[in-house]
């Protein structure tokens, strides 16, 4: 839908409910950013594009994701 244009965004309740994995969520970023698509979470609004010049902005939606991911795995028993 995003690579036809039908939508522009995607929208979720946090980042963790795109999928469980921090790789995947990142993923799932990527190719929204390549199809100039915008992703959003009601916990924290828009999740800016990466830049080559704002390395931080990774780095900070990375670690407050690798939390995340542990407490998925723990509470389901991984």
């Amino acid at each position: 839908m995003l690579a036809s244009g039908e939508i522009d965004r995607i929208v979720t309740p946090n980042p963790d409910r795109l999928a469980h994995e921090l790789i995947q969520p990142e993923a799932i970023l990527s190719v929204i950013w390549a199809y100039s698509g915008e992703g959003l979470t009601a916990d924290r609004g828009e999740h800016l594009a990466d830049e080559n010049d704002d390395l931080m902005r990774t780095f900070v939606r990375q670690a407050v994701g690798g939390p995340l991911t542990l407490s998925v795995a723990s509470s389901s028993g991984a």
